[in-house]
């Protein structure tokens, strides 16, 4: 299964990345109205919640299969089965320790983290390119709210 969903997966959130890396971008200009920001918002929104959906059920193989081995210890009278079932518990509990995941391309195992760890490298990158003060974007908003305003009186 990981070798026919992991280029599906890598296409998928490499476009999502640019899409979302071109959405922060076009937030972030100037020149973009108050409804434009609103849509970019919405579709940026739209763009993470995409990559979430490919993320937490890889999550939850990763969360599942670290289990496997503390539920065998913990929830199986192994000390009174055969040996050789004893042995076998052994090798499940070890082969555990290492958990399955689902990957893009065996760059990177998808789950939570990895979301999170993407979304703080974006912010962290748009916030250096556009190291602007709050009170700019408060004063484009207010500009373009009268401008608006402005508008709807001439009508």
């Amino acid at each position: 299964i990981n070798n026919l969903i992991t280029p599906i997966l890598f296409v998928q959130l490499l476009m999502s990345g640019i899409e979302i890396c071109l959405t922060g971008y076009a937030m972030l200009d100037n020149g973009a109205a108050i409804i434009d920001e609103l849509k970019f918002m919405f579709y940026f929104i739209s763009m993470t919640v995409e990559i979430l959906l490919f993320c937490w059920p890889s999550e939850i193989l990763v969360q599942e299969s670290e289990g496997v081995g503390h539920v065998v210890y913990f929830n199986v009278p192994w000390y009174k089965l055969s040996p050789i079932h004893r042995k076998h518990l052994c090798l499940m509990i070890i082969r555990s320790q290492r958990y399955c995941s689902i990957t893009a391309l065996t760059f990177k195992a998808l789950s939570i983290q990895t979301l999170t760890n993407v979304s703080n490298h974006f912010f962290n990158f748009s916030n250096q390119i556009y190291n602007r003060p709050i009170t700019i974007r408060i004063q484009n908003l207010i500009r373009t709210l009268a401008i608006l305003k402005q508008k709807l009186k001439c009508k």
